[in-house]
């Protein structure tokens, strides 16, 4: 197994940070569900909600843009649908995230513009070397 991608996938099963991508103020909503389920846990490291219309969710500062996140982060976990994936995947990639997990429907498997839906996200986790 090559180090780099060991090194991505110990970011995925022990992160130190984690961004919950497209996260909401809607209890019942994924999004919000996997951020409340991460706090609940009692996860021990520092966790940044992403949003582009909330100013805080479950009482944490929420970052519009991944990028305005001031912290290194191990894990991001983008929750949108397909058709902007690419473009939070792309910040990601801009703020050095490593590790990134994919909460969406509307890829390959919709045929037709979910291939190429597919096809872009993998060469943006290509360019900047994500697991």
């Amino acid at each position: 197994m090559k180090k780099d991608f060991k090194s991505n996938l110990d970011k995925i099963f022990y992160p130190d940070s984690v961004a919950v991508v497209g996260t909401n103020k809607v209890v019942g909503t994924v999004p919000h569900d996997i951020l409340r389920n991460i706090l609940d846990a009692d996860f021990n490291g520092v966790v940044y909600p992403v949003s582009p219309r909330e100013r805080f969710v479950a009482g944490i500062k929420a970052y519009k843009y991944v990028t305005d996140i001031p912290d290194p982060v191990d894990l991001a976990i983008i929750v949108f649908p397909s058709s902007v994936i690419h473009l939070a995947l792309e910040q990601c990639g801009q703020k050095g995230i490593k590790a990134v997990i994919i909460i969406s429907a509307g890829f390959k498997e919709m045929g037709g513009e979910g291939i190429e839906r597919e096809k872009r996200v993998k060469a943006i986790a290509d360019k900047y070397g994500m697991s």
